[in-house]
């Protein structure tokens, strides 16, 4: 598009074409294939990520994808805890905690790297 508003005069047609191009080779990704790709990078199953279990491994999976549900979604805190059987307010705590972790606690780091790149791969 810069390339485009680089002329004197832009041509309207290519940069609605431009714009459109780019939206159809951006994906969509389930919230199954979010889970997936979190279970996967924190080395924890999906079952455990719906079960109550408050181990470390299992919180952070989750914690990514409420991150992930928030970015990229217009669901409540309330709907995107409903599906962990979590109220809003647990999911406002663990994305306050989960951006304090990605700052500071290696592991979360390296997970979190983890669960983009599988995110990616994702056709």
């Amino acid at each position: 598009i810069l390339e485009i508003l680089d002329h004197d005069e832009p041509d309207v047609d290519k940069i609605i074409a431009s714009c459109f191009e780019h939206k159809r080779s951006v994906h969509t990704i389930t919230v199954d294939q979010d889970e997936k790709c979190a279970a996967d990078s924190c080395c924890v199953t999906v079952e455990e990520m719906n079960d109550k279990s408050r181990k470390r491994e299992v919180v952070r999976a989750r914690w990514f994808v409420y991150l992930y549900l928030k970015e990229h979604t217009e669901d409540s805190l309330t709907e995107i805890g409903g599906n962990y059987g979590q109220d809003h307010a647990t999911v406002l705590n663990a994305l306050r905690q989960v951006k304090i972790d990605l700052e500071n606690y290696p592991p979360t780091i390296n997970a979190y790297k983890k669960f983009n790149q599988l995110l990616n791969t994702i056709n």
